[in-house]
């Protein structure tokens, strides 16, 4: 069994930090993490992060600024990292770390039919960065369309992994989920 936190013990972990304005600094602390679990990961499967290609799909919220932030850790690795945008605007100081490093954004709803999907279904890895702590319900929208036509084509017997940037310390990636966990379009 994998233990996990529910987003109300990571809310409560958190507070003090934000009561005291460390916000930012512990967005940077748990991206660091992040990358760093994420590298791990790569050196085991493909003997090293350079040349990795690493996508991170992108909510507008917090959680979206940790996947943006450890993005920018691993570009400047030598991955190359993309950051598909599934809504209308990015944390920009995730965003601006990430294009200093070299990565990029594709914004999904700019993306020609299709191209969200491929570009998720040929990374090394995925980065889940799309629904934070705060979040109520399943994917939605754009997000829960690109869900739904990458886990439609995932190959059954492929290794790649999925690791939510919300993951605590000590976690571990998950398998890509079932197309029933997305929320019906509203």
């Amino acid at each position: 069994m994998i233990a996990a936190y529910t987003g109300a013990q990571v809310r409560d972990a958190e507070a003090p930090f934000l009561a005291r304005g460390e916000g930012p600094a512990l967005m940077r602390r748990a991206a660091h993490g992040l990358a760093l679990a994420c590298a791990e990961r790569l050196r085991a499967r493909r003997g090293r992060v350079a040349g990795a290609r690493v996508v991170v799909l992108t909510g507008t919220g917090n959680n979206g600024g940790d996947g943006l932030w450890a993005g920018a850790e691993l570009a400047r690795r030598g991955a190359s990292v993309l950051a598909v945008a599934v809504g209308d605007r990015l944390h920009p100081e995730g965003a601006a770390a990430l294009a200093a490093a070299g990565g990029r954004v594709l914004p999904l709803a700019d993306a020609p039919e299709g191209e969200g999907p491929a570009r998720v279904l040929a990374a090394d890895l995925v980065l889940d960065a799309v629904l934070g702590t705060g979040a109520r319900g399943g994917l939605r929208g754009a997000a829960a369309d690109l869900a739904r036509a990458v886990l439609e084509r995932w190959p059954e017997r492929d290794a790649r992994w999925s690791w939510p940037a919300t993951s605590p310390p000590g976690s571990r990636p998950t398998r890509a989920p079932s197309p029933d966990r997305c929320s019906p379009r509203t």
